[in-house]
């Protein structure tokens, strides 16, 4: 079951991002979708760090209108569920990390040729689940997966901290490289 819940959001995670890798080179536009992709980023870096340092709720997070339905597919038990429900939480994560990576493929775009850049976002979606795989094979005990949803808890608003101060640097540096790639034609 685990295994195709992950298979599910690596599928989608995939699925967008060849099909912005594939807007990108099809219109030329690396240029123009690394500025608003670096804008993106410093923004969503921002938001992290309020949603970090502030009690009044988060702002980046899985949409809650959502949670009934990914109880209803939980509740089935089926694989197709799980790779439903995979799929389905993938684009909603979207929401909390795509800053990040429409800016890792914005870099792919801009310095690799097309079928590079697809093995590197392959490689970037394998190593997005990694963490995934991993908590699934220690997850084999009830007791374990409590103590690693205990430590997730108690560690959200630095975890937020880090990857918002994370979002704005590569923001920062997809903006700078965007730039100097433009000067130097």
């Amino acid at each position: 079951m685990g295994l195709a819940y992950i298979t599910g959001l690596f599928a989608i995670y995939l699925a967008v991002g060849l099909g912005i890798l594939n807007t990108i080179s099809y219109f030329g536009v690396e240029h123009l979708f690394g500025r608003l992709g670096a804008l993106l980023l410093v923004i969503m870096g921002v938001l992290s760090l309020r949603d970090a340092f502030s009690w009044e709720g988060e702002l980046l997070k899985f949409p809650r209108r959502g949670i009934p339905t990914v109880k209803k597919l939980i509740n089935k038990g089926a694989l197709p569920a799980a790779l439903i429900l995979g799929g389905f939480v993938s684009m909603g994560e979207f929401a909390c990390s795509g800053g990040v990576y429409v800016g890792i493929l914005v870099l792919l775009s801009s310095e690799a040729r097309y079928w590079e850049g697809v093995r590197y976002l392959i490689l970037y979606n394998l190593v997005f689940i990694l963490p995934l795989l991993v908590i699934l094979l220690l997850g084999t005990r009830a007791e374990t997966l409590a103590r690693i949803d205990r430590w997730r808890v108690q560690q959200r608003r630095q975890m937020k901290a880090v990857g918002g101060v994370f979002m704005i640097l590569l923001g920062i540096a997809t903006y700078y490289w965007v730039f100097l790639s433009v000067t130097k034609l």
